[in-house]
């Protein structure tokens, strides 16, 4: 494999993005710097979740790119390009994660101020060891994700970084929000929402582009459409395990999310990512429509949003709270990812 630019040519609907991410993004950066002193309260778990949600972005697309190297599948050639500059949103996503857990840590995460349960939960969540796993993961996935892979072995040995590393993250930066609770799945149901999202990120670009046929349409589309099922089952999977074992401990993490204003967006989250694509592409004109793919995939990044919320704030705040600092996350992950996006097109 060579470098990007003989792979295929850049895509135009990234190089015609428009300038006013660049204002979006300064003025989230200055108001979440505000907020981190004035709400830090609300503040930091919107960094985690903007950090988490774009890293997850970029590590999709590598993994995208690594299991067609690994099985020699050409069909993606059109969007190698876009997939390529999605992969280094991963700085800017890790960067917003480990200052969520350097300076907002005490905040986010009660294992910081001490924790009485077992000797192994007392030594995995202490937070200098904590924080060290966490640079330890930004770094392998940077360097696998600053440049594209020359070779198979690059894409094999990426793989397998990923699946221990995704794993472990997800345990350790949305689980550990409440040390209580534990799940041996956790890391497969982030892996599996990680991964549709970050297809969904690519379905937008192919729906925006002319030069992307409709065959390759329709193959991205069947992806969309089989890992948000594989999201769903492996959601439900857990939810019925933990639901028939009705064990305190792990019984309390979805008695929460199912009461009261959680309770709505939940649903909404499984309308969103799963039950949108499995219902409307179902058909194969479906498929190829770029106005239905494009609105499917946006339908999908939404609910991956709120999955991510619904993974977070239930463990800090009574209640669901959407106001200023939520707005800022959302609309300062956009911008970030676009403007990294539209550099690495360049």
């Amino acid at each position: 494999m060579s470098d990007m630019s003989t792979i295929a040519p850049s895509i135009p609907a990234l190089r015609t993005t428009p300038r006013w991410p660049q204002f979006v993004a300064a003025v989230a950066a200055v108001v979440a710097l505000a907020g981190v002193f004035i709400a830090p309260d609300r503040v930091w778990p919107n960094i985690l979740l903007a950090g988490f949600y774009v890293t997850g972005l970029g590590l999709g697309a590598a993994f995208f790119i690594a299991v067609h190297e690994l099985s020699g599948a050409r069909w993606i050639d059109p969007l190698r390009p876009a997939a390529h500059a999605l992969m280094r949103v991963v700085p800017f996503g890790t960067a917003l994660v480990l200052a969520a857990i350097v300076f907002g840590g005490k905040v986010l995460y009660p294992s910081f101020h001490g924790h009485g349960g077992n000797a192994f939960k007392a030594v995995w969540l202490d937070r200098m060891f904590f924080t060290a796993r966490a640079f330890i993961y930004a770094s392998l996935w940077i360097a696998f994700c600053r440049r594209p892979w020359k070779s198979v072995r690059t894409a094999a040995a990426f793989v397998v970084v990923f699946s221990v590393t995704v794993w472990l993250a997800s345990f350790d930066w949305i689980m550990a929000l409440d040390p209580r609770w534990s799940s041996t799945i956790f890391g497969v149901y982030h892996f599996a929402g990680l991964f549709t999202a970050a297809l969904a990120t690519l379905a937008v670009i192919a729906a925006r582009d002319e030069s992307i046929g409709r065959d390759t349409r329709h193959d991205l589309a069947k992806l969309l459409f089989g890992f948000a099922t594989f999201w769903m089952y492996i959601g439900f999977s857990q939810y019925m395990l933990i639901w028939y074992g009705n064990l305190r401990e792990e019984a309390g993490y979805y008695a929460v999310r199912s009461q009261g204003s959680w309770s709505v967006l939940l649903i909404t989250t499984v309308l969103l990512e799963w039950v949108v694509p499995f219902v409307v592409l179902l058909s194969q004109p479906a498929k190829m429509s770029r106005t239905i793919l494009l609105r499917v995939a946006m339908a999908v990044l939404a609910g991956h949003w709120l999955d991510l919320y619904l993974g977070i704030f239930p463990s800090i705040s009574a209640a669901p709270r959407f106001g200023v600092w939520e707005i800022v996350a959302l609309c300062g992950a956009a911008a970030g990812v676009m403007l990294v996006v539209r550099r690495e097109e360049r």
